[in-house]
């Protein structure tokens, strides 16, 4: 019989006690079941999918604390198929510009899509707008910056080299049109771009995107399905000084290609990073110090089979051992943000996935997943740990509700970020409510969570649609300046899911609200720290280290609680677990046996609830 091993979360950390990490609750059996991952669309699709009748709103209260204003429509309601790209511009003189995809089609072929924009000019916002911006062009999925020479959006059309809008006057005047000009070997089109401005003078548009996948009506490029491909404009946009470059290390001599909206770029001066948020490969770091001249490679997380592919002849048994792995990587959302100094700091959606039958041409993800993890460049070699979860808001020791909404992403994904000028960091992201449902499946609100410490502590995070509660708001993206609020655009309407990703359980097409969001950062940063659950372990370590047949586990324990040991391999998973019980306050000495244990480096972590304590043990 095929087993299937769950990795476990573990903190790859020697001697350090990370106070900001939270255990993701358990969730509910029946919402953790293993689901075909389905590919991906860009809406050139016919629409096969069954259409339900939505279900009645429930009303919610109109007072709110925090700011909300309607600043658009749309009916179609994919903004993303994974990572949320920059859609929000907090200007330096208190004006913002926003942008999504727009269409009031009511249909998934959606021939009037393209780029809705809509602008405050320091005062109001301007009225909603019932055109995109694009003169005749059908276009998706537009990334917008902002420099001295004015506004540049980046979008694709889904036919040639990507598209841009370009304005010298920011929230006025007429649109320049024109092709980022493609390679033209390129097959079909450039899909899903991400983009940002950077430089020493801030002029410097850098933009990424990947060749259409064979799936989507594309063909492979230099060997990959889905090639990733950067851009550079030294002026804005006007022109293109780099095009249809593979950057060193991501091509196909270590993955065989890429999905759409699995990759995000930042921007900080000459510092420049890229992320891949790989599903089935890894999770990436690609960082260039001199405005996207050099560029070096950093794997952040590690897929443990290189160069999957789906239906390979040992699946995912990682050892072939003919053991099918249930292996942990990011679900492809994320987001990354370079501060003041330079450093890049990472944020993705936890995920685990199986591919246990070699003969469907799908892998298989696991929807329950939970955990929104964290990494930056300081950490090193130190594994991503977990700042956040979907929480449990009925307190009975597990997440559960009616269903999940299939946007293929953990339990509290799609992240974006900002920083203020005092180096504060925040990061919102979407989570499940156990809580609330309209009769089959359950909303998404977003939250937030902050760090005025570079990342080493991490507010309680703070749902940002309470007031909202009967709603779905997904696709949040924050504006990258923070100053005495955090700016965040997001999509809300009455229904968990989409209308325009067809599956059994397809939405119908409804006007769903673009809605801008402003909350003071004071209300984020007092929301009760998860700092202040002081880490109740002390005094632990391990004796002796390296081992062969027996250590001593010795800890202070500050108050009495419910406390679990175990020991993790490098991979996560969980070889021994030798408490987990109530345990009294004070000093413990815990004699464990590892003669069962093979050579290698292990790591024994100790659980108190509120924080996770870590050493590495070597058994030779």
């Amino acid at each position: 019989m095929k087993k299937q091993l769950l990795f476990a979360i573990s903190i790859a950390v020697s001697g350090v006690a990370f106070s900001q990490i939270q255990n993701a609750p358990k969730v509910a059996p029946h919402l953790d079941q293993a689901k075909p991952f389905e590919k991906v669309y860009k809406g050139n699709e016919s629409d096969p999918g069954i259409i339900r009748t939505p279900s009645p709103k429930v009303p919610y209260a109109t007072s709110k604390a925090i700011n909300e204003t309607v600043i658009g429509q749309t009916t179609y309601d994919l903004q993303s198929n994974a990572s949320v790209m920059r859609r929000i511009i907090r200007h330096a003189d208190g004006t913002i510009s926003a942008t999504w995809t727009y269409s009031s089609s009511n249909d998934l072929s959606a021939a009037d899509r393209g780029t809705g924009y809509n602008y405050f000019n320091g005062t109001t916002w301007g009225s909603l707008p019932t055109l995109r911006q694009e003169a005749s062009t059908r276009t998706g999925w537009s990334s917008i910056t902002s420099s001295s020479s004015g506004e540049t959006v980046i979008n694709h059309s889904g036919t040639g080299g990507l598209h841009s809008l370009k304005r010298a006057t920011k929230g006025s005047g007429s649109w320049t049109e024109a092709t980022v000009p493609a390679n033209a070997g390129i097959a079909c089109c450039m899909l899903w771009p991400r983009t940002t401005m950077g430089g020493a003078s801030g002029n410097t548009l850098h933009a990424v995107a990947i060749t259409a996948p064979v799936a989507n009506q594309g063909a492979t490029w230099k060997g990959a399905d889905g090639a990733l491909l950067y851009y550079r404009s030294n002026d804005g946009g006007a022109t293109w000084a780099v095009q249809d470059s593979v950057l060193p290390g991501t091509d196909t001599s270590a993955y065989v290609g890429y999905s759409g909206d699995e990759y995000a770029i930042a921007s900080n001066g000459d510092n420049i990073a890229i992320v891949v948020f790989g599903q089935l490969k890894d999770v990436f770091l690609m960082k260039s110090t001199d405005n996207g001249v050099t560029w070096t490679k950093t794997v952040i997380k590690q897929f443990p089979i290189p160069k999957y592919v789906v239906d390979q002849p040992w699946g995912t048994d990682v050892n072939q051992d003919n053991v099918f792995d249930t292996i942990q990587s990011s679900d492809g959302s994320g987001t990354v943000l370079v501060d003041a100094n330079g450093v890049a700091h990472v944020w993705y959606g936890n995920m685990r996935y199986l591919d246990d039958n070699l003969t469907d041409g799908v892998y298989s993800f696991f929807p329950g997943t939970n955990g929104l993890m964290y990494w930056n460049e300081t950490m090193g070699a130190t594994a991503p740990v977990m700042i956040a979860a979907a929480e449990d808001l009925d307190n009975d020791q597990q997440i559960g509700g009616l269903g999940i909404a299939p946007y293929y992403v953990s339990l509290s994904g799609m992240p974006s970020s900002g920083i203020s000028s005092n180096g504060t960091i925040y990061v919102s992201y979407s989570a499940y409510m156990e809580t609330l449902d309209q009769g089959s499946e359950n909303y998404r609100h977003t939250y937030i969570t902050a760090s005025k410490d570079g990342g080493n502590t991490w507010t309680r995070p703070l749902d940002l649609n309470s007031t909202s509660q009967y709603d779905e708001c997904v696709f949040a993206s924050m504006a990258t300046r923070v100053d005495g609020q955090v700016h965040i655009v997001y999509q809300r309407d009455a229904e968990p899911g989409l209308a325009v990703r067809p599956t059994t359980t397809t939405d119908p097409f409804v006007t769903n609200d673009i809605v801008y969001l402003s909350v003071d950062t004071s209300d984020v940063l007092t929301y009760t720290t998860i700092n202040e659950q002081t880490n109740l372990v002390q005094g632990f370590s391990i004796y002796p280290n390296p081992a062969k047949e027996n250590v001593k586990v010795n800890f202070q324990l500050k108050e009495a609680g419910m406390v679990n040991i175990s020991i993790s391999n490098l991979m996560g998973q969980n070889v021994l677990e030798f408490k987990n019980e109530w345990t009294p306050a004070g000093n413990h000495s815990i004699n464990v046996a590892v003669n069962s244990l093979t050579k290698g480096v292990y790591f024994v972590n100790i659980n108190n609830g509120n924080s996770i304590s870590s050493k590495k043990l070597v058994i030779n």
